[in-house]
């Protein structure tokens, strides 16, 4: 439920301009940044956390490769882990992956069908 809330809170604060699109406050000394954590569930595989910045280079950015952080400063480097448009995009989503867009059904068209012995 904490996680959920405060994906809610991420959507909002993204969405009034609040918090920079990589999930910092634009101009501000960072002191945390919040990032999808890997849970290894299938159900529930992310769930939104906040660390400090060294919690976050010391304990996520080179250990757990499958969470999405987004980028941020540390020691006068900028970091980020699997900030791709797909991190992107679930970071966007409060840390849900986006469901694949499912290819329209053409109804009354019969499949194509082929003997195995087709050769053409």
């Amino acid at each position: 439920m904490k996680a959920r809330v405060l994906g809610r809170f991420l959507i909002g604060a993204v969405a009034l301009g609040v918090v920079g699109s990589a999930g910092f406050e634009a101009g501000a000394q960072q002191a945390h940044v919040t990032f999808c954590h890997a849970t290894g569930s299938r159900t529930n595989p992310y769930v939104v956390i906040s660390p400090s910045v060294s919690g976050t280079f010391h304990g996520h950015y080179g250990q757990h490769e499958r969470d999405i952080i987004p980028p941020f400063h540390y020691q006068g480097n900028t970091y980020s882990l699997n900030w791709d448009t797909g991190g992107r995009a679930t970071f966007n989503n409060g840390c849900v992956p986006p469901k694949a867009p499912v290819p329209p059904q053409i109804k009354g068209i019969p499949p194509v069908v082929r003997p195995a012995n087709f050769t053409g």
